[in-house]
């Protein structure tokens, strides 16, 4: 599953943002890749945002992002996480499920950062899976799929489906990702 990345060039990650994702958990996905690039001298992650339907998403926070692609346009990514906080519940459509469905069949690693664990639960996409999310949500989702096993760490890969817990959480799955792809060296750096 590890390195996401299946030219072992340039990582391409996507973000399915629902509105009221955590800009948190964003930042926290999104900066350690940034410092890597940096630190590095040179790509090594590339990353896409991406709505349902290509508009614009406002945080829990009151953050709204600028230019986003649509999500069916997220074909071309090494895996794609769904970033969802509050009333993610409401997030969920049968047309988001669909699309979902029907890019795991091209996208090789898929991942629910926060509550998008429950969304891609919702469309039978971590059946099988060992799976987390945010700590208090993990009830919830204990009780509604019982073809996931639910743990409560801080984050969790099995096979091509990763998933972490929380804002911070985030942070260390990051870190834990640029290590497995780069080495030591390079995530302490970035840490």
């Amino acid at each position: 599953m590890i390195p996401l990345s299946t030219n072992n060039l340039t990582e391409h990650l996507g973000f399915l943002l629902l509105p009221k994702f955590s800009s948190l958990c964003l930042a926290n996905a999104l900066e350690p890749l940034r410092a890597t690039n940096l630190i590095a001298g040179r790509p090594l992650y590339r990353w896409s945002l991406y709505s349902p339907d290509g508009e614009d998403v406002v945080s829990s926070s009151g953050i709204t992002t600028g230019p986003i692609k649509p999500l069916n346009e997220a074909r071309d990514v090494d895996a794609l996480f769904v970033v969802s906080s509050y009333d993610y519940r409401r997030q969920i459509s049968k047309p988001l499920l669909r699309d979902l469905v029907s890019l795991s069949r091209h996208i090789p690693t898929l991942g629910g950062l926060d509550t998008g664990s429950f969304v891609l639960a919702e469309a039978g996409l971590l059946d099988g899976y060992h799976a987390t999310i945010h700590w208090q949500e993990l009830a919830i989702f204990e009780e509604a799929f019982h073809d996931v096993s639910p743990v409560s760490d801080r984050f969790v890969i099995d096979r091509n489906r990763i998933t972490a817990g929380g804002a911070t959480t985030t942070l260390d799955l990051m870190l834990h990702l640029i290590r497995a792809s780069n080495g030591e060296a390079l995530r302490l750096e970035v840490a």
